[in-house]
């Protein structure tokens, strides 16, 4: 019933927040999802999360391209903006390895491993979402809302994750000078991601892309404590999850009111700091 009354919304979005949140919850028209993020862009062009949720969703193989992703690089658009992030680069230094351009890919991944942090901003959207759905008019609980705006959130940072995985793969990555920038480019994204997902894609590609056996080790150590670590931490929200589900009316309105804060504290400090600052239990 939530799903149904906040596509509705939707089709009348036209305030940004609520035009970004349309294009996210949209999966059936490729072009309407774009338009939205498009828009939302359009109108605030200094959030961060507009600007690359746009350029991610503008990965995705469409063919023909959405006027919105042909008209400008969208992915250049978000690295020159975020000039912090070393994300944006990363996912260049991808397309260039596509193309089998490997001085370009050394490049993009040397100023991506420069940067000071890494970010696809999909924590504040877990705000966003959350925002509208909790403003949904109807009897819901929280609990139910809760569920229905976490669905939401999963499908978020995919394709982010995919451009990084796919980095110091196939025939190109034999290339010497390619490799040792993909492990310092993966060292440091597993040093410096916000996430849990983006750190743990940095030191899968640390691992891949190791030029020596002493670096293999250690990139391999890095990737079992960093899982150990993703894994302690999402306990607690497993905890959430479970308590969301119970028989207890008053076990999940508390659940509800704890997921809530613990987005807000994610998308504040990032979910890795966020996990640091409260202990993994």
């Amino acid at each position: 019933m939530l799903d149904a009354v906040l596509r509705d919304r939707a089709l009348t979005a036209s305030e940004p927040r609520r035009q970004w949140v349309a294009g996210v919850i949209e999966r059936g028209d490729p072009s309407a999802r774009i338009a939205y993020l498009a828009e939302a862009r359009r109108k605030v062009p200094r959030e961060r999360l507009y600007v690359s949720t746009l350029a991610l969703a503008c990965l995705e193989p469409f063919r023909p391209l959405p006027p919105a992703c042909d008209e400008m690089d969208r992915l250049a658009d978000w690295s020159t903006r975020d000039d912090d992030n070393g994300l944006p680069a990363l996912l260049l230094a991808e397309r260039a390895q596509a193309r089998n351009n490997v001085m370009a890919a050394i490049a993009q991944l040397e100023d991506g491993a420069t940067r000071p942090g890494f970010d696809d901003y999909f924590d504040r959207g877990a705000i966003f979402i959350w925002d509208e759905v909790r403003a949904l008019p109807g009897p819901a609980e929280p609990a139910a809302r809760v569920e229905l705006a976490a669905r939401y959130g999963l499908s978020l940072g995919a394709q982010g994750l995919r451009g990084v995985d796919a980095l110091c793969r196939g025939s190109v990555a034999s290339a010497q000078n390619l490799r040792v920038a993909c492990h310092r480019a993966g060292r440091a994204l597993a040093a410096r991601g916000a996430t849990w997902s983006l750190r743990l894609a940095g030191a899968r590609l640390a691992e891949r892309a190791a030029p020596t056996a002493e670096a293999l080790a250690l990139a391999q150590q890095q990737l079992a404590e960093m899982r150990a670590l993703s894994l302690a931490c999402a306990a607690a929200g497993d905890t959430v999850a479970a308590a969301l589900e119970s028989a207890d009316a008053d076990l999940r309105s508390r659940a509800a009111l704890e997921w809530e804060a613990r987005i807000q504290r994610n998308a504040e400090n990032g979910e890795v700091a966020a996990c640091a600052r409260r202990g993994p239990n």
